[in-house]
């Protein structure tokens, strides 16, 4: 596997990555294609995730031009959908000519499932339903993004046993399907988030019935994200990324440089 499209850096409120060290981290590994995709969430933890986006645009299209005899840099973001800031969202997205962008649920109705007061006095059952719902409601409000990030985010940090995490398919199927269905008649991808398996978790973001489901109904973009927040974890986990994307029926996975996608055979 020779691309890893989702990594932060010291840019993101989460990691302290030395840019450098990731890229040459990515081109020691043999990796032919990264981006980095910074995030930026609204009005979250006193503006933590809130990206300095002209330092950063600029300098990652520095660092893109820096490396191009040694890697294809594509310079993304992580955008946190939610629709109270979608006037700021489609603002920043048509400012800025980004290589890729993922648009991903992080705080639902202004709780991230991070952490544990979203889970507090229900089951992880309702929780679950309120996070899909939400990424139901943000694929209808939202357009500008290439493809939706760690589908089941939220059940990383489920406060159940790793036996219990692996949910069944069916238990939330009518909502899945609405998800895979609307994207892919957008014109949307999905990530294989390979970031659980470095957890002690035994399936990636989304599980394996996700991606089969997805290939089922005919999505056909796919890309593979480590989500690393420091080098050493650029590309992890990727053999078992290729085998999930095997399994699932797809012959190959993708990569973007300017809002496109090209297909790379696997």
């Amino acid at each position: 596997m020779l691309a890893d499209f989702h990594i932060h850096t010291c840019f993101s409120g989460d990691s302290e990555a030395n840019v450098d060290s990731i890229i040459q981290r990515a081109i020691s590994k043999g990796l032919k294609h990264i981006a980095i995709t910074d995030h930026n969430d609204f009005e979250f933890e006193d503006g933590k995730f809130e990206l300095d986006i002209e330092k950063y645009y600029e300098y990652m299209t520095n660092k893109k031009i820096e490396y191009k005899d040694k890697i294809n840099l594509s310079v993304g973001i992580e955008c946190g959908l939610e629709p109270r800031f979608a006037d700021r969202i489609n603002k920043l997205m048509s400012s800025y000519e980004f290589d890729f962008v993922i648009g991903s649920s992080h705080v639902i109705n202004g709780r991230d499932p991070y952490y544990k007061e979203y889970f507090e006095n229900r089951p992880v059952h309702d929780a679950m339903v309120e996070y899909l719902e939400s990424i139901i409601e943000n694929i209808h409000i939202f357009n500008d993004f290439d493809v939706y990030g760690h589908l089941d985010y939220m059940m990383r940090y489920a406060p159940v046993s790793p036996e219990e995490k692996r949910y069944n398919y069916n238990e939330y199927g009518e909502l899945f399907d609405k998800i895979l269905t609307t994207l892919i008649s957008k014109g949307k991808g999905i990530e294989i988030n390979t970031s659980p398996l470095r957890s002690g978790l035994t399936d990636t973001n989304p599980n394996m019935q996700v991606i089969k489901r997805y290939k089922e109904l005919g999505g056909k973009i796919i890309t593979i994200g480590s989500d690393a927040h420091k080098p050493e974890d650029v590309g992890a986990n990727f053999n078992d990324a290729k085998t999930l994307l095997i399994d699932a029926g797809f012959s190959h996975f993708n990569v973007f440089s300017g809002r496109k996608t090209l297909e790379i055979t696997i």
